[in-house]
């Protein structure tokens, strides 16, 4: 019986749309950053570069990773003038030569920074 009352609470609260609120809320109050790992230039590369600098904040991996661990204090008192998106690294790794041919002009061309690791 105990059971079946945990079911039909949990069905309430997710069909209610409780569930996904919680969930969007949460999303939204915490801190977050994505690190995106290129392996080589190729392919579409300014489409997705395009894509990402008009949805995301793309930062230098040190700006990304200082904003991520800021204390709160510090947060609170930028958060209004702060772009509000979803900050974002790029990078590229083992340094390959179109790397340095192909994502280095078109991050310069779009102002996105970029970081390559070099083997």
């Amino acid at each position: 019986m105990r059971e079946r009352l945990r079911i039909f609470i949990a069905s309430c609260l997710y069909y209610s749309g409780i569930v996904r609120l919680a969930l969007f809320w949460s999303a939204r109050t915490k801190r977050q950053l994505i690190i995106l790992n290129y392996h080589n230039a190729e392919g579409n590369l300014q489409d997705q570069m395009r894509y990402l600098s008009r949805h995301y904040r793309i930062l230098h991996v040190e700006d990304a990773l200082k904003e991520l661990y800021a204390p709160k204090s510090v947060d609170r008192a930028n958060a209004s003038r702060r772009d509000r998106r979803i900050p974002l690294a790029l990078t590229f790794d083992d340094g390959y030569l179109d790397n340095y041919r192909l994502a280095w002009p078109l991050a310069k061309k779009l102002q996105a920074p970029i970081t390559i690791y070099i083997i």
